[in-house]
């Protein structure tokens, strides 16, 4: 994906010359072959649920969290400003957007909070995406592999759109 966006002649030379491609590189070679003797294939991850006790465990602690006002949030906006203002110079076109959350925490003051920080201090395009549609997290913030997978999907034909 990320080949994709910042490399976009290269990644389509790679399209058509399948030596060029990462997984044929030697070391990526290498590397499957080790990760084939002792890691998981795609579809095993892709089968792979959530742990319901660590969700139990993490889902609260977050819940609390997300239920409080940001604070003390100037310092990273103007950092963030000028990390966008230097892109933005360099020709780069920013575009925010959210990740999936839970939705008890993308309902939440502090993502109602970020969201609108985010709203106000840009005139950057904000790309909708329906991030919540049966996307699984396994802690309420970070998803599972096969949401991620399917949302990575859905970003790509977003920004392609």
């Amino acid at each position: 994906m990320l080949d994709r966006l910042f490399y976009p002649i290269l990644w389509k030379i790679k399209k058509y010359i399948p030596a060029l491609k990462e997984k044929y590189q030697p070391l990526s070679v290498i590397a499957s072959k080790i990760k084939g003797s002792y890691g998981k294939t795609h579809d095993e991850y892709m089968n792979m649920s959530r742990n319901d006790s660590v969700f139990e465990m993490t889902i609260v602690r977050h819940i609390n969290n997300y239920n409080q006002p940001l604070e003390d949030y100037k310092n990273e906006l103007n950092q963030l400003k000028s990390l966008v203002n230097y892109f933005e110079r360099k020709g780069v076109r920013i575009i925010f957007f959210e990740m999936p959350l839970y939705k008890k925490l993308a309902n939440s003051i502090k993502a109602a909070n970020q969201r609108n920080i985010i709203k106000n201090n840009f005139n950057n395009r904000w790309l909708e995406l329906e991030s919540n549609k049966e996307y699984i997290t396994t802690d309420g913030i970070h998803l599972i592999y096969k949401s991620a997978y399917d949302f990575s999907k859905e970003f790509i034909n977003k920004v392609n759109d």
